[in-house]
């Protein structure tokens, strides 16, 4: 890990805006002196809530464009609350390790 940006629009938790997301993003990016075009796959946070997948993939296409690959892996293992963040990082790692990405779990 390089970076990270935080930011909250403070709306509400479980209501998040593309915008305010895009942002961290942003702020991720600048902190790791990165560009878009560096990253080649994000790992999103898809809890399949209407406002959450939505605005999250607003804001991932706001800033990669369409040329970002993009999964979530809460649809393998369901949102493991505590544990979710380091999970999902190692699954992440792996998957970077060796050369592959979760496809959409429908």
């Amino acid at each position: 890990m390089l970076a990270f940006g935080t930011n909250s629009d403070g709306q509400h938790v479980t209501h998040p805006q593309a915008g305010t997301m895009a942002g961290a993003i942003r702020m991720a990016l600048n902190d790791a002196s990165l560009a878009p075009s560096d990253i080649p796959y994000v790992n999103a946070h898809g809890t399949a809530t209407d406002q959450g997948d939505v605005a999250e993939s607003q804001a991932t296409h706001s800033v990669f464009g369409e040329r970002i690959a993009i999964s979530s892996l809460k649809s393998y293992m369901g949102h493991t609350l505590g544990a979710c963040g380091a999970l999902e990082a190692w699954m992440t790692i792996e998957m970077m390790r060796d050369g592959w990405f979760a496809p959409r779990s429908i």
